[in-house]
Formats: structure tokens, sequence, C-alpha cells
């Protein structure tokens, strides 16, 4: 809710494991007090209902996991978050995950007493359905991308759609590749309280942008204009004046950043810059957020791409800035500050 109150409205939203939970409240699916309710009761069943370290979870690549899974399948371990192309986790017995890491070169058991998303969580179902019938799932205020499915809600949510969430995996792989191709979103937020599922989305998405609210080793404040002021850069309409007036509990002292007014608007000095490109590299279309990199831009190209700016903009426009400038959404604000 903090982003969205600084006026950043999300086109749609996942959540990986626990997080589904809360992407479900900030969907409006179901309140914030439902949520934690399912959250809790879910934690009360495990812990009295299942006997910890029996089972556990190991992270390992998709390709050792190809290797070694049929015999590892009939352990009773099974498959339960497939996070990107370059990791998965697995739920079993700890025996097993013990047999397996002694073949798995990049295996690695995680930290946890119970095999989640897996069979193990199946006695509690039946006490977990009871105290949460009488709950109401509302149609999702935003687009809601399940990582039960990598999909989006086929219908309303309901009781089951839990259910599922405990015993199968976290298709967060096929949600973010949900995300970033049918709704061709190019800029992720991960609302959490450090970047791990950004190091998921870059491998799964690297020419997207994944910023994120904290981080362990900064302070809270540091991290958010951070990722505010790269908001900006990436021409989202940030509202500044809600956050440096107090209202987020933050120092007031600090002026927001002020933009002369261009003779054009920038979306449209953008709009220009985006064609420009698109007819250098023979792409037929150009994301305002594409990283330069990614368009294989070569020094001529980029030689060409100044001299176009000056004549289209009437504007002194230093090469450096091109050399400097990883997007196109810069090049753009460049552009608009440059004119003369």
């Amino acid at each position: 809710m903090f982003w969205m109150n600084l006026g950043l409205v999300p086109t749609a939203i996942l959540g990986h494991s626990l997080g589904e939970y809360v992407a479900a409240a900030v969907a409006e699916i179901v309140p914030l007090r439902g949520a934690l309710t399912l959250v809790l009761r879910r934690a009360q069943l495990i812990r009295e209902q299942l006997p910890p370290g029996e089972w556990g979870m190991m992270a390992l690549s998709p390709q050792t996991w190809a290797q070694l899974s049929e015999a590892a399948a009939k352990d009773g371990v099974v498959v339960a978050a497939v996070n990107s192309p370059r990791q998965l986790v697995v739920s079993g017995p700890l025996p097993a995950l013990r047999a397996l890491e002694e073949q798995a070169p990049d295996g690695t058991l995680l930290a946890v007493p119970y095999g989640y998303h897996s069979p193990q969580l199946a006695p509690i179902v039946p006490s977990f359905l009871g105290p949460i019938s009488g709950l109401y799932f509302s149609t999702p205020k935003f687009m809601f991308v399940s990582s039960v499915t990598g999909r989006p809600l086929a219908t309303t949510m309901d009781h089951q759609h839990w259910v599922e969430h405990l015993l199968h995996p976290v298709q967060f792989q096929s949600a973010l590749e949900y995300v970033r191709q049918r709704c061709s979103c190019a800029t992720f937020l991960e609302v959490g309280p450090r970047p791990v599922l950004s190091a998921f989305g870059k491998a799964v998405a690297p020419e997207a942008e994944f910023l994120h609210s904290l981080h362990p080793k900064e302070p809270n404040q540091k991290t958010i204009v951070s990722t505010l002021a790269s908001l900006y850069v990436l021409g989202f309409d940030v509202r500044f004046g809600r956050f440096y007036q107090g209202e987020m509990g933050v120092a007031n002292s600090v002026e927001p950043p002020t933009v002369e007014s261009p003779p054009e608007s920038f979306g449209t000095v953008l709009e220009a810059v985006v064609q420009m490109l698109a007819g250098m590299t023979g792409y037929r279309t150009v994301s305002p957020s594409a990283r330069l990199s990614s368009l294989g831009l070569d020094v001529v190209m980029l030689q060409q791409l100044q001299t176009e700016l000056i004549q289209r903009f009437k504007c002194s426009f230093p090469f450096k800035t091109l050399m400097e400038a990883t997007m196109t959404v810069q090049i753009g604000r460049a552009s608009c500050r440059e004119r003369v």
C-alpha cells in the first residue's frame, strides 16, 4: 500500500509461497484480516500436526534435477518451487534429500523444518478448510497472477485454491513470464524485506528492470529513495509531494526534484526517440525502458542518433551522454534537458 499511496498502481500482482497471501490482500481478493487468518491457521496446523525435522527442502539447478529426478522421486522427493531457469526447490523426506545432496554438486539443503508445497502438508487440509470456510473472496482489483498455476485466476478464487497452494509447487517462473510477455511489463517492484525474488526475476527476464523496497544491508530510507529515483527515471509518475511532506514518515526538509517544462512534453520527446531507435535497429517496436545494450547499438549508430537528436530537437546533445545512457528513457529525458 505504501507504493500505491505514492501513485504507483500495479499492472499485475504476483507472490511467491506465503507472498501469494499478501498478493491476494493487495489485489483486494481477500481482506487483510482474512489473509492473516489463512496464514495463522496454516502455521498453527503445521506446528500442531506435523513433526519437524522429518522432511526438508533443497535448492538445485533444473539441469541437475533432470538427471537425478527419477531416482529421487522413488524416495518421495517432489518439486516444490520452480523459481528460474537456474534454480528450483524440491521437498522430501530428509534422508532422501541427504542422499540427493551427495549426488547433486549444486544442491543446497535449506534451513527449514518441513517440506513445504509437498504431500507432507496433506494431513492438515481437513482442519485447514474448516475455520476458513466462512471467508468471502472478491474479484481482484488488479490482475492477480497465481504462482499455483502461473496464470491469472480463471474464475473467482475459492477455498480450494489455498489447498492447492499448500500441496502444489510454486510456479514463480511461469507466473513472471506471463506478466512479462502477456502484460508487456518491463519494470518489477519487489515488496519484501530483501531482494530475493529480484534475483530470480533477472534470470527469467534479463531485459526487464527489477527494483526492491528494502535491503537488510542498507538504511530503509536510502533504499526507498533510490528506488523512487529509478522509477522516476523510468518514466513513472511518482507523487513526490506525499513522500517529502512527511506523510510516509520521511523527513520533509528535502525539496522534491523539479524539471523545467520543455517546449514539447517528455512523452512526445520519448516517442520520437523510440521511433528513431526502432528505425536504426530494424526492430518494429522498441520499449521505452529497453536497455541500449540489448538493441545492438554500435558507435556509428550512436553518432547517427546524436545527429538526428540535434536536428529534430534543435539541441546541443553531447556524445558522452549517449555513451553513458543505459536505457531509452534516459536519452528521452536528456533530450528535454539539452534543448536550447
